[in-house]
């Protein structure tokens, strides 16, 4: 799927991810790409969103940067370990003792995107570097790494990001197709015996 405008987008999948009434939670997965600065250079990785009411309440990943494949697991207002600042989103303590700030977790993107823990399933206040995405608002979108990955320290290095979204049907969305697909060929043998007795 190409990069899109998340403000493009959002109507229509949230309409189907979690406005319908029927479906208050909905799984969404991005693949994203992009080049950061600060000798972070190139980087792709792979997310899946729970998504509930519109907002991004868990998620879990992979990213490949600096030359390895690391876990990727999201930050929420509700993680151990935010910080408010005064000047608007939840901050994150990196493991190079920095916060990273202005990257809370509404979805769909807005310009205060997504923050993740690099290297851990678990998100650990101070103990792991952060990478970080958010729409500029015209269709493209920036990414963020800090904090420290050996020896070196990575400060609030920044860069571009392009974001495929790829909202995913819910379990039980599943079921029913199958349901009725199971349906559909009882019927057509139904019919197709009635046919050959008459």
């Amino acid at each position: 799927m190409v990069s899109k405008s998340l403000g493009l987008l959002s109507g229509a999948m949230l309409a189907l991810a979690v406005g319908t009434g029927m479906a208050s939670a909905s799984t969404v997965e991005l693949d994203l790409s992009g080049n950061i600065g600060g000798g972070v250079g190139s980087f792709t990785a792979d997310v899946m969103l729970n998504v509930v009411g519109g907002q991004a309440i868990s998620g879990t990943g992979s990213i490949n940067v600096l030359g390895s494949s690391n876990a990727l697991v999201l930050i929420t207002p509700s993680t151990l370990g935010n910080e408010s600042t005064g000047y608007g989103p939840v901050g994150f303590r990196a493991n190079d003792g920095t916060d990273l700030f202005g990257a809370n977790t509404a979805y769909p993107i807005s310009t205060s995107g997504l923050l993740f823990d690099v290297g851990t399933t678990t998100a650990a206040w101070g103990s792991f570097p952060l990478f970080g995405f958010w729409s500029n608002g015209d269709g493209s979108f920036s990414s963020v790494f800090d904090g420290k990955v050996g020896s070196t320290e990575y400060y609030n290095d920044r860069g571009t990001a392009q974001v495929s979204v790829t909202p995913l049907p819910p379990s039980w969305t599943m079921m029913l197709i199958g349901v009725a697909g199971f349906g559909f060929v009882a019927y057509r043998r139904n019919s197709k015996q009635a046919l050959m007795t008459a």
